[in-house]
């Protein structure tokens, strides 16, 4: 599957158009999935490049070192700015990538999200169409102290970077908007990209913020099962509520292949719901929840680092922790199953 959450099926076709902006970018090591300048949902990144792009091009290439080079030297040396911001590249051969054409229309955004609301380390784009505005008025600031907690919690340097939150009061902003990104089918959905958010509501907003904190202070994430864990843990560790609620869950679903999740090989958000959850975030958040605690935060991010080294998130698992990645899982299961809520 390509693209679940947002709805594209299949892979777009080669020698396709783009355009992009001044982002990161990061090359596919799987034919299945796409990357942006830090989309970890959707992608299975292995080779982050540079800033600095600026004209529409296309391309098709045989070579991933000739595909670097030719990165590098555009991101030196064009300088113009561009209506579209971003890259998504997929392999659609085992020999090929290719170029798709995504990110925001800035004449549509200053035309349809003329609202503002700017706070030390966000600037919220919405239109009048928005219905949760005098909400955000009045919850903006808190989005502030939950970098700080955020941070805290994550042992993060401190950093005043600014990230542009796009909130889009239904489908048609957000396909003027954001060009190339089908909006989303649901409410409450968001999509994040490098200090960039892209949501339909504010409820989404703590989660995505601990994923650009956590893509721009430790790493981009090549593992969505681990990415998304590190999310859900920080809800986890601020709620033994919550965590009651993600123990009741993985408990219904012991039977299934929790080490295919952790590897990726079992696709993220294809894993079925429980209670309108998506049941490999709680296991993940959980799983990750105990890392942290048995073996401590400075050894996870050491781990969390090393997927983007290591060949497989397995292999960088067993180098950090020194037993494999599928015992972890099996011994954690053991630990989910006899579980007593307290």
């Amino acid at each position: 599957r390509f693209l679940v959450r947002v709805g594209m099926r299949t892979p777009p076709p080669e020698n396709v158009s783009f355009d992009s902006g001044s982002v990161r970018f990061v090359l596919s090591t799987k034919n299945r999935c796409v990357v942006a300048a830090d989309v970890r949902r959707h992608a299975r990144p292995s080779y982050t490049a540079c800033n600095g792009f600026s004209e529409t091009h296309t391309m098709n290439v045989r070579s991933s070192s000739l595909i670097r080079l030719m990165l590098i030297a555009t991101a030196i040396t064009l300088t113009s700015s561009s209506v579209f911001g971003r890259i998504l590249l997929t392999h659609s051969a085992p020999d090929s990538i290719v170029f798709v054409q995504f990110g925001i229309d800035s004449a549509k955004v200053d035309s349809i999200l003329t609202n503002r609301i700017e706070t030390s380390r966000f600037l919220f784009r919405y239109s009048d169409n928005f219905s949760l505005a005098s909400e955000l008025h009045s919850k903006a600031s808190l989005f502030d102290a939950h970098c700080d907690t955020v941070t805290r919690l994550l042992d993060l340097p401190k950093s005043e970077f600014k990230t542009t939150v796009y909130l889009y009061a239904n489908a048609t902003e957000w396909s003027l908007c954001f060009k190339g990104w089908p909006p989303p089918t649901a409410e409450n959905q968001a999509v994040t990209l490098l200090r960039e958010i892209h949501a339909n509501a504010l409820l989404p907003l703590e989660h995505e913020i601990v994923h650009i904190l956590v893509n721009d202070l430790i790493a981009y994430a090549k593992s969505s099962f681990f990415a998304e864990g590190v999310a859900q843990y920080v809800q986890y560790v601020r709620s033994n509520e919550e965590v009651q609620k993600a123990v009741r869950i993985a408990k219904k679903v012991l039977s299934e292949p929790w080490d295919k999740w952790a590897n990726d090989s079992i696709g993220f958000w294809s894993t079925g719901q429980i209670e309108s959850i998506i049941v490999t975030y709680p296991v993940s958040g959980l799983f990750v929840k105990q890392l942290i605690e048995s073996h401590g935060l400075k050894t996870f991010k050491e781990f969390y680092r090393r997927i983007r080294t290591e060949a497989t998130t397995e292999a960088a698992f067993a180098a950090t922790y020194g037993h494999p990645l599928s015992k972890a899982i099996a011994e954690f299961k053991t630990t989910i199953a006899t579980w007593q809520d307290r």
